[in-house]
């Protein structure tokens, strides 16, 4: 295994002098700071994470994750895979305001996060269950947050409520709808 270098100077040390200066100023700046920067990014975290608490409140709730480790140990003799993904998905706002809009926040993030076309950024937790047979089949759940709750759809199509007996027969559905993509031991 070989290991590549930037240019060394005749010093022993990668790079320019003047570059080294820079990286020695940027040093002392994280270190005058004391942190300042990680403080920011936790905080930022902390916002983020508020977000998504009441998502994955409710998936702890509803054991969906329980749910497809069954159905993929039971239907598919353990050969699926579990996926759990957070994303943020554009969303017309119903009842949109321009007034709303806050340019003036101080750190750049609209508490609504709306913008400026009346589209807000939701969140939304994916957990996917999927497996190889004649091609790569997908069950897939996901938990919306909107404005007035959480939203439940699977494969795409949303669910009258988010309760686990609508889960739990919106996933036999599901699975009953896939099985035409699934051989059986007889073919």
């Amino acid at each position: 295994m070989t290991t590549r270098r930037g240019p060394v100077s005749g010093s022993g040390q990668p790079g320019s002098q003047s570059w080294r200066r820079g990286v020695q100023r940027l040093k002392r700046d994280l270190t005058e700071d004391d942190g300042w920067a990680f403080e920011r990014l936790e905080a930022q975290d902390r916002k983020l994470l508020a977000k998504w608490e009441p998502l994955i409140v409710k998936a702890e709730s509803l054991q969906i994750e329980e749910l497809l480790t069954y159905m993929n140990d039971t239907l598919l003799q353990g050969q699926g895979v579990i996926e759990k993904t957070f994303r943020w998905e554009r969303s017309q706002v119903d009842d949109f305001d321009d007034d709303e809009v806050d340019d003036d926040d101080e750190d750049g993030d609209d508490e609504d996060m709306e913008d400026v076309y009346g589209l807000a950024e939701i969140p939304v937790l994916s957990i996917v269950l999927s497996w190889k047979q004649s091609g790569r089949i997908q069950l897939n759940v996901e938990l919306v947050g909107m404005s007035d709750g959480v939203v439940m759809r699977i494969d795409g199509d949303e669910m009258d409520s988010a309760t686990s007996g609508v889960l739990q027969r919106g996933l036999i559905g599901a699975f009953e709808e896939h099985s035409e993509f699934i051989e059986g031991p007889d073919e």
